[in-house]
């Protein structure tokens, strides 16, 4: 039974609320089942952005997503549990359920079906314009439970496709798979798979994959996995294992694994580990342990243990082992 249908009957008297709740909570659970598996352009818990100029050739069905159309649908637009920007145009209809749609011009040149919406703005529907209005509590409660305004849900964001936004916070796992620009963003997990641009990022764990890239100013983490490419002024870290490439300004961290491209300008650690490409300014450790290749102008350390290629200026150490360190060569 459609959420329409569901609505109508629990408003006629022929559902009684309770049994209306079940009927739309197995409809929200069968939702997400099917998620994918129709032709149709399937969101769920995602940002999803159609620019200007852009046009979608499919009909776009969402739920529990923020949706930001500018550009042109050629098919129909479902909704549900989502927040709408309209300012551009769905050629096809428009099916809307417990959803916020702010009409910013926008044009529907089907019809348009709303059922449990709220609505702010002017726009224009080309057919049929209608609604259901219903007010029940069981209702209420799957719209504050599932549906939030600004960050979609705190459970999980999907940043897709070319995005802006000011601050991104208090969500347990974002995916950034377009190209996505945020002054701020703090969540649980961060995994970039696209690329980032942003002043600040604070998570306990973030992952880059390869061919993905994280550029800002400041960043907090626990643990930081990169495969990808990050650039970064100023970063804070508890564990931060490096297999791409990388290029920081300040680095402080607990232990860091390098087996890529490091290049750093000042770093101050427990412990590092070099397999791969290390350059560094002002390196300050209890342990350096390379077997790579390491070019470093000032290093204090503890004990350092050199089984690869290790250049310095200076080299201040209590204890150290191996292959004899270098004198520093400008190339």
């Amino acid at each position: 039974m459609e959420l329409r249908k569901i609505l109508e009957a629990v408003e006629n008297g022929e559902l009684s609320p309770e049994d209306g709740e079940k009927l739309i909570n197995a409809l929200f659970e069968s939702s997400k089942e099917d998620f994918g598996q129709s032709k149709v352009k399937e969101l769920y818990n995602e940002v999803f952005v159609v620019k200007p100029g852009e046009i979608i050739r499919e009909t776009v069905s969402a739920r529990n997503s923020k949706l930001t159309i500018e550009g042109e649908i050629l098919g129909d637009l479902d909704v549900v549990n989502c927040y709408v920007e309209l300012s551009g145009t769905v050629h096809g209809n428009l099916n809307a359920a417990t959803s916020k749609i702010s009409w910013r011009g926008g044009r529907v040149l089907g019809d348009a079906r709303l059922v449990m919406c709220q609505e702010s703005g002017n726009g224009y529907v080309f057919g049929k314009k209608n609604g259901v209005a219903v007010d029940l509590p069981f209702i209420k409660g799957v719209i504050e439970e599932d549906y939030h305004d600004d960050s979609v849900t705190k459970e999980e964001m999907v940043l897709n496709g070319d995005f802006e936004t000011e601050e991104i916070k208090d969500v347990k796992l974002i995916r950034v798979v377009g190209n996505v620009r945020a002054e701020k963003l703090h969540c649980e997990k961060l995994i970039v798979s696209g690329k980032l641009h942003s002043q600040s990022v604070s998570c306990e764990h973030l992952e880059i994959q390869s061919n993905a890239s994280l550029s800002t100013q400041k960043l907090w983490v626990e643990e930081l996995k990169n495969d990808g490419k990050l650039d970064v002024k100023k970063c804070t870290a508890e564990i931060f294992e490096n297999n791409g490439d990388v290029s920081c300004e300040t680095l402080v961290c607990e232990r860091l694994g390098n087996n890529g491209m490091c290049r750093l300008q000042s770093a101050t650690t427990e412990e590092l580990e070099n397999n791969g490409s290390l350059t560094c300014d002002v390196l300050t450790t209890e342990l350096l342990l390379n077997r790579g290749n390491a070019k470093i102008r000032i290093l204090t350390a503890e004990s350092v243990e050199n089984y690869g290629k290790l250049i310095a200026e200076l080299a201040s150490y209590e204890t150290y082992n191996g292959i004899a360190v270098e004198q520093h060569s400008e190339e």
